[in-house]
């Protein structure tokens, strides 16, 4: 038969470890066994299967199989393999075996197996040849009859694991969690209204360097430290890559071998007695002065004490008391005075004063504390007089003295800005190969990054590289993503939430599986789905599933899990190997800031796919507001917000009746709300919210807001008709809880007994399990709020968009919550974003300050957050959240290398200014 022809023909290209796992033992469990364990590898000792099962007596029988790829010829090599089996099989009858019930029992059947038909007669002489009897033989025709009675399925079925996971699913390359969440019919090919891209890499995007020229500020110094060359030597060999130009002019072997030598002369032995000298006597001033400044403070006081003391006695020499006033007036001054010419003189006056006034003599405090202060001045400045004569015999750290010319640089950079400008003009009128495309886009990626480098604030001091505006319509991509994923390059897809990445993806996707060659492959990794499912497992289940020695293999592993595959190391290996394989693989990896943060390895693997899968294209998209986006290496393009045409063209292409979609850009245009309907997600809701009836919200959560009211049942109060058990309010109130406890534990689906339970916590274990389940029951089945995932287990929001809005409204409305908490949490970045629309961010700085004293890590949530307060307010809070970020980075260091401490603030040439001497 045909179809047994094919069955072989597919089994047979198996590895022999694959055919026991997928078909013998499958088919043995069809046959009756009830315990079926594989048993190959190293130490298998001639049983690949054992099985198990009880007889018609009640006895457990146990059977052990080879199952080989076993083909029966008249050569010497077949009977040499044979013998080996054969051996295998005397090892399975001459050794017990461990049963479950934990009784040791001899194999009352052997079993071998071959997909292969089998030579009968050469297989009686090897028999005979090697003197075995009562092995059961099953080769190809016997197992096709097996398969027929007891697992006919298995024909059209069977598959191996690789085939199953490079299989598309009905729905799988589309965004259902999208098109629920906007109740659109999943065919909406509403992406085709959208095209507007941008590239950028780092913080330097395309709009903007097409726009410009790159300038340099120079000082002209031909001195670098090691961090400035460092940071030289990588611009320049990022130049030398891009443009052939380079920015040292000196050989950097000779530069390199100069510092090299001076620095083995800074860091002789001889040299570091005199640095731990000099810092030694640094430390020792320092003491000196700080024990100074206590005791003038206490001498103060005495002297103070003293004067009042002696004015209240009438037999008090007015000289005394002249010497005392004198000697006060002196201590204010070494105390306050900030010339070093007074400060010298004052500190002159008090030794003086200190050895001829016999009335300060014969006050025994005052004149052992003004002792003890001069004594130690003295000391102080006797260190620092000899911490001057060691600076000067000190070798410093060396520099690189190297010449650089950044003039060719700009030069030779401006002149690839034009050329690469001209070519995108071609890439737009669709006039480039998809080689050229590739060629371009690589080009542009290299310079983009290579401009983000230069221009980096933190380069250097000698040199300086700025990007100068001086064009007014600069060349911008208007073409579609999918024709720069043709090409081949990796790229990675940013973007606000809801600008369209994840259907970007999607149909892409979709297109490459239906066009797919023999030699192309194709894998969609949807990064919300696969990380819902590992999170449904045991910490220990899960620990196993990512394991494998690389990030790779967990990222493997984890997609093999999501397409219900088991995620064993040969599962992993045999689907890494295939994809090598292929003459050209396509990776697309969908959300990946919704998984980063909590999985590690998922950015790591990015970086890995190209070096262990050369050929491999890799293709991700995140939103643009996260810290790890400099880690990826590929180009990034961003999907820019509607411009007004597109917007028109959106709605136009949106809406059916030609009436509404006049009357709703009318609309728009009368309040001047561009700014509203930015991207798809927005556009689509105010279009689905104007066929409602509803009016165009002003504001991004103002838009979800009455999407979630019309959800909710305000549009059928307005029909005069119910359909909900509940009210409104109530349905929005459970909404906000339920998306709260999701987003708090960083979930986008949950099972529905999970979320009763979330909803209950909500509500403070105040509400009934029956009305819990009532209101379940209305925002799935009445509201269609809550949605089935693609998995039919779980229920979520649809669009994570719906679920940060709602969580941010938990936000203002439950005053318990610690928002200062979550500001330096990527995962909350879009809620707090929303939340700042409705509520002054000031108290959240000032809480971080007082809380952490630090505010950087919080830095990338709060300028967020600024985009969402008035617009008035913006630049200060901007200036507000920058000074603090400086201060977050000073740090002091000594002259010579070492570190002084930070938490002393004190300068030691301010002191010495201030009592006269000089450091030098």
């Amino acid at each position: 038969m045909e179809k047994h022809t094919l069955f072989l023909k597919k089994i047979t290209s198996m590895h022999e470890d694959d055919f026991s796992r997928n078909i013998v033992i499958p088919l043995l469990r069809k046959i009756g066994y009830t315990y079926v364990d594989f048993h190959g590898g190293a130490n298998e000792e001639g049983k690949d299967i054992i099985a198990t099962k009880t007889n018609d007596f009640l006895e457990t029988e146990v059977t052990v199989i080879q199952s080989k790829m076993l083909k029966t010829k008249r050569l010497s090599a077949s009977s040499q393999k044979f013998s080996e089996i054969v051996h295998q099989l005397r090892l399975c009858l001459s050794k017990k075996i461990p049963c479950s019930d934990g009784h040791l029992r001899t194999p009352s059947k052997t079993i071998l197996i071959t997909p292969y038909e089998i030579d009968t007669r050469h297989l009686r002489d090897q028999f005979e040849l090697i003197s075995i009897n009562e092995i059961l033989v099953i080769d190809a025709p016997k197992l096709c009859s097996l398969l027929e009675k007891h697992w006919p399925e298995a024909f059209s079925e069977i598959s191996t694991p690789v085939e199953q996971a490079t299989t598309m699913i009905d729905g799988e390359t589309k965004n259902l969690e999208l098109h629920r969440a906007l109740h659109i019919d999943s065919g909406t090919p509403y992406s085709e209204y959208y095209s507007d891209l941008s590239f950028f890499v780092g913080e330097t995007e395309s709009t903007t360097v097409l726009a410009s020229e790159i300038i340099s500020s120079f000082n002209g110094s031909q001195e670098h430290s090691k961090e400035e060359w460092d940071a030289l030597i990588k611009l320049d060999e990022w130049l030398s890559h891009i443009c052939e130009t380079k920015l040292i002019i000196d050989p950097q072997e000779e530069t390199e071998e100069a510092f090299k030598n001076k620095y083995k002369e800074h860091t002789n032995k001889e040299n570091r007695t005199k640095i731990l000298e000099y810092k030694r006597l640094h430390d020792q001033a320092q003491s000196r002065i700080n024990t100074s400044q206590k005791i003038i403070i206490d001498l103060k006081k005495e002297v103070a004490a003293t004067l009042t003391q002696k004015r209240s006695i009438s037999t008090t020499q007015p000289s005394e008391i002249d010497d005392l006033e004198n000697l006060f007036e002196l201590i204010n001054k070494a105390e306050i005075e900030l010339t070093p010419t007074s400060g010298k003189q004052s500190l002159n006056s008090l030794r003086d004063i200190h050895k001829e006034s016999p009335y300060i003599n014969t006050n025994k405090k005052v004149s052992e504390a003004l002792h003890k202060y001069l004594l130690n001045i003295d000391a102080a400045i006797d260190a620092e007089k000899q911490k001057k004569e060691i600076e000067h015999q000190i070798i410093p750290p060396p520099k690189y003295i190297a010449r650089i010319d950044p003039d060719e640089v700009c030069k030779t950079i401006n002149s690839e800005i034009k050329r690469i400008s001209q070519t995108i003009e071609k890439l737009n009128n669709r006039e480039l190969t998809t080689s050229e495309t590739k060629k371009i886009l690589d080009t542009i990626n290299v310079l983009l990054r290579c401009i983000d480098n230069i221009t980096k604030k933190s380069l250097c001091e000698t040199v300086k590289f700025h990007l100068h505006n001086n064009r007014q319509n600069p060349k911008v991509m208007d073409i579609s993503a999918h024709v720069l994923f043709d090409s081949g390059c990796n790229i990675s897809v940013y973007g606000e939430a809801g600008a369209g990445k994840s259907t970007t993806l999607h149909v892409y996707a979709e297109k490459l599986y239906k066009n797919k060659g023999k030699h192309d492959e194709v894998l969609f990794i949807p990064l919300n789905r696969v990380t819902s499912k590992l999170g449904k497992l045991e910490p220990e289940h899960r620990e196993r599933v990512l394991s494998g020695g690389s990030s790779l293999e967990s990222l493997i592993g984890a997609f093999l899990l999501y397409k219900e595959i088991p995620p064993t190391p040969d599962n992993k290996q045999a689907l890494i190997a295939h994809l090598k394989n292929k003459k050209k693989a396509t990776i697309i990896i969908d959300a990946l800031d919704e998984a980063a943060n909590n999985a590690t390895w998922i950015i790591k693997a990015l970086s890995e796919i190209p070096r262990k899968i050369s050929h491999a294209q890799v293709i991700t998209s995140s939103r643009d507001c996260v810290k790890y986006l400099k880690e990826i290496e590929f180009l990034g393009i961003t999907l820019l917000p509607f411009t007004k045409e597109q917007l028109k063209k959106f709605i136009f292409g949106w809406i059916n009746s030609e009436e509404r979609r006049v009357n709703l850009w009318e609309n728009i245009q009368e309040k001047d709300i561009f700014e509203v309907a930015r991207n798809p997600l927005l556009a689509t809701i105010i279009c689905s919210l104007h066929e409602n009836g509803v009016p165009i919200p002003e504001n991004e959560p103002e838009i979800y807001k009455s999407k979630i009211e019309l959800l909710c049942g305000s549009y059928d109060q307005h029909k005069n008709i119910k359909r909900t058990s509940n009210s409104t309010s109530t349905l929005e109130n459970c909404c906000r809880k339920i998306a709260y406890q999701m987003h708090r534990r960083k979930l986008r689906s949950a099972y529905r007994v999970d979320i009763e339970k979330y909803l209950s916590e909500g509500l403070n274990q105040r509400v009934s399990k029956t009305k819990i389940t009532n209101l379940i029951d209305d925002l799935i089945n009445t509201c269609n709020i809550l949605k089935r995932t693609p998995d039919e287990e779980t229920y979520g929001f649809g669009h994570l968009r719906y679920q940060e809005y709602l969580a941010s409204e938990e936000l203002s409305r439950t005053r318990s919550i610690d928002i200062t908490a979550l500001t330096n949490d990527n995962w909350w970045s879009g809620a707090l974003y929303l939340y700042s629309f409705n509520n002054k961010i000031d108290p959240i700085i000032d809480e971080i300050l007082q809380r952490h004293s630090s505010i950087t890590p919080h830095q990338n949530n709060l300028l967020l957050m600024v985009k969402g307060q008035p617009k008035a307010a913006q630049a200060g809070l901007i200036a507000l959240i920058s000074r603090h970020v400086k201060l977050d980075s000073q740090e002091g260091k000594g002259p010579f290398g070492f570190w002084e401490d930070n938490h002393d603030t004190t300068d030691l040439s301010d002191v010495f200014d201030l009592i006269g001497v000089s450091r030098y």
